[in-house]
């Protein structure tokens, strides 16, 4: 069955934090986007959601605007690295940034977001057996990009700076 894709602000359906216009506007004269051309309208809408759904595992700072929006954004009480107020009412370019950024990674097979089993070694040879834990992989990590363009607005990581006001 096809994907349709509902990316209204405060829906209590809503399933991506872009419409597919948004992405096509986003992504079009980028490097690696041929992939991205001849994928299906399914394809390119599954991609999205999929995106927004990884993105819906972080926590962030702020509170949702509504209580029974579905989706995590937009969100109350943020500021962007110069100080001005997010707009409660819609989301974020650096949200919807991220969601584009991971749907172009995963229709050129740039991520996985589904472990293997694998992620916690770094070598396994069978015979003789010789396993290497892996230490710095974790389940589910965010591309740089994504972390980038989050960096205000995430909550839960050492390497983020997180901005918050409150009332």
């Amino acid at each position: 069955m096809a994907v349709t894709i509902v990316a209204t602000a405060k829906s209590t359906t809503a399933n991506s934090y872009v419409t597919l216009a948004e992405a096509e506007a986003y992504i079009t004269g980028r490097t690696g986007n041929a992939t991205w051309d001849a994928a299906s309208t399914d394809t390119k809408n599954r991609a999205l959601v999929e995106s927004t759904n990884r993105l819906e595992q972080e926590e962030y700072d702020g509170v949702q605007t509504t209580t029974t929006q579905r989706l995590q954004w937009p969100r109350d009480g943020l500021v962007d690295k110069a100080g001005n107020g997010y707009d409660k009412d819609v989301i974020p370019r650096p949200v919807k940034e991220a969601t584009h950024e991971m749907a172009l990674a995963l229709v050129n097979g740039d991520l996985e977001l589904k472990d293997t089993g694998l992620e916690g070694y770094k070598n396994i040879k069978i015979g003789p057996m010789d396993v290497t834990p892996n230490n710095s992989r974790r389940a589910g990590t965010l591309p740089t990009a994504v972390k980038r363009l989050l960096s205000y607005l995430r909550l839960g990581s050492s390497d983020m700076n997180v901005h918050t006001v409150r009332g």
